[in-house]
């Protein structure tokens, strides 16, 4: 009868075999660990390419959007309004009886709108609604005016 040597209760075949698992294992879960850190690190960098378009584009979108400049008064010119607009229905505006569009409003403004450029601030118009402009045309028509006035609205 050949006698077998046992190591714990397992045969030289069995260690061996249970040993061999285990380094599979280990080596396995080491490359495992490794491409999970490769993968984090992959997403990480996306992440981070991310975050900056959204930056750059919020950069970007804010340069466009902050053209706020200050009120002519301050660059020492008068403080009045230098016209009295009313909103008509319809989105037109009365300017010195006159029923004209938006248009027409920056053609007859255009001097004042020309040296507010030239100064980089913005003169003051008063603006007055009409019986029967309702809410939206009204906030569609003192938002044209407000890309080149400052609004003083009655």
């Amino acid at each position: 009868m050949s006698r077998r040597f046992t190591v714990m209760g397992f045969t030289e075949a069995e260690l061996g075999f249970a040993l061999a698992a285990f380094f599979v294992a280990v080596g396995a879960g080491f490359l495992q660990q490794k491409t999970d850190v490769e993968q984090r690190q992959q997403l990480v960098q996306i992440e981070n390419d991310s975050l900056r378009a959204l930056i750059d584009s919020l950069e970007a979108r804010l340069k466009l959007t902050s053209r706020l400049r200050p009120p002519c008064s301050e660059r020492g010119e008068s403080a009045e309004p230098i016209a009295r607009l009313a909103i008509r229905d319809g989105g037109l505006y009365e300017l010195d009886g006159d029923i004209i569009a938006f248009t027409e409003v920056k053609q007859r403004l255009a001097s004042v709108i020309q040296r507010g450029e030239r100064l980089r601030c913005n003169y003051r118009v008063e603006v007055v609604a009409t019986q029967g402009v309702d809410a939206p045309v009204y906030s569609a028509a003192t938002k044209r005016l407000r890309e080149f006035f400052y609004l003083r609205e009655r």
